[in-house]
């Protein structure tokens, strides 16, 4: 199970990295849950040798899991609870299914923001047991009743494997004028249903009809916008935003995608502004700032070097690199102050060893690309770039130089 930590709350994620699948899913009344070092040390058993690398990312999560039968895998989420009168965290555990992949449910455990780092895996275990605590709940519930819900029916569908099935109940549902009632759940169900069978326009109708109804939920508004960026709909995916933060106004992760989205076009000073905003509806506590990460970005964007490196130093985990799923967006930050101090050579072992791991973007490729030209590399270089394309990452900077390069004769 992937620990994602985007508000540097935990400062040591390795040792809360859990496990495949669901040792619930064959068993009526449940078991222990084992992760982290407990975890690791099974599975050295079971598999033989070290395998605290083993996956670091949910689709390796979720491949294993289907080579292993799992239906379902989980993913936690640490990070500041800014609806919360109180300095507090919040953690976040949510289901997945697996085939097709999308979240199921979600459950949530707040914690005091001043938690040591041996609290959290009792925080992680509450959160657990929450959720195992809801599987049997609503298998029971299903083995006692018809579940008329219409998504009730659509989650039974989907557990058991009948996609079609659900898919034509989800749109038959939907397009049925009477059903003026449909609950937020239905309308993230169906839409997630709709992207995972490759029926995108059919989603997007699916989310418009919900925003419009007011039954849009945090995550199918966020899942909505980054559907739409990655088709290259910018101003769409910012819209459909600005539209989320009406109805959740102290959502962070609304306020994270549009402050990175200024970042990643180089608006430096409007995504600081964005952040001010912030922190008027929500003070920050002391010694917990609102978004680390992004400040260091913006800081090393505007070429304020020294003031970047202070910020590093006092708000960033040392061993952010090593972490098991370290963030691509920092990762880029970090490298592009490698670049202004012309330390080419870390730089490309550093985005090097991260791209090793399975922790890919565009601006990491050519980030890579970048460093290896500094150093005179074009051999690997352009293998870096060929590489880079055939597995999908779109880039015409990196397209581009791949051309430049082979003509060249590289």
């Amino acid at each position: 199970m992937p620990i994602q930590n985007p508000d540097g709350l935990v400062s040591n994620t390795s040792s809360l990295t859990l496990y495949l699948g669901d040792s619930y899913n064959e068993r009526q009344e449940g078991g222990q849950v084992i992760y982290g070092h407990l975890l690791s040390r099974k599975l050295e058993e079971f598999m033989g040798g070290q395998v605290a690398s083993v996956c670091r990312t949910l689709p390796c999560y979720v491949e294993a899991a289907k080579a292993w039968k799992n239906s379902f895998v989980l993913t936690a989420n640490f990070q500041k609870n800014d609806d919360s009168p109180r300095p507090e965290g919040i953690l976040r555990i949510t289901r997945w299914s697996v085939d097709p992949l999308f979240p199921q449910a979600t459950v949530t455990v707040s914690f005091p923001l001043d938690a040591v780092q041996s609290s959290f895996e009792k925080i992680l275990q509450q959160g657990i047991d929450r959720m195992i605590a809801q599987i049997l709940s609503s298998r029971r519930r299903e083995s006692s009743s018809q579940g008329n819900e219409p998504d009730s029916h659509l989650r039974g569908m989907i557990a058991a494997g009948e996609i079609d099935q659900a898919l034509q109940l989800g749109e038959r549902v939907y397009s049925d004028p009477s059903n003026n009632q449909l609950s937020k759940d239905f309308y993230y169900t169906l839409y997630s249903l709709e992207e995972s069978t490759g029926k995108p326009e059919m989603a997007k109708r699916v989310g418009k009809m919900a925003v419009r109804k007011g039954m849009a939920s945090k995550n199918l508004i966020v899942k909505m916008a980054e559907n739409a960026k990655s088709r290259g709909e910018r101003n769409e995916a910012r819209n459909i935003l600005f539209k989320g933060l009406e109805v959740y106004p102290n959502d962070r992760e609304f306020w994270r995608y549009l402050i990175r989205d200024h970042i990643n076009e180089g608006e430096f000073q409007k995504a600081l502004k964005l952040i001010r905003q912030f922190e008027l509806k929500n003070p920050p506590m002391p010694a917990h700032p609102h978004f680390v990460i992004e400040t260091y970005a913006i800081l090393v964007g505007m070429g304020q070097g020294e003031k970047a490196d202070r910020w590093f130093q006092d708000q960033i985990p040392k061993d952010w690199a090593d972490s098991p799923e370290p963030s691509s967006f920092l990762a880029h930050a970090v490298l592009t102050r490698y670049f202004q101090q012309g330390e080419w050579k870390k730089a490309a072992t550093t985005v090097e060893a991260l791209i090793g791991r399975g922790i890919e973007s565009k601006e990491l490729y050519r980030d890579w690309m970048t460093a290896l030209g500094a150093e005179n590399n074009p051999i690997k270089e352009v293998r870096v770039g060929r590489e880079a394309l055939a597995k999908g990452v779109r880039s015409q900077w990196i397209r581009d130089q791949v051309t430049y390069l082979e003509q060249k004769g590289y």
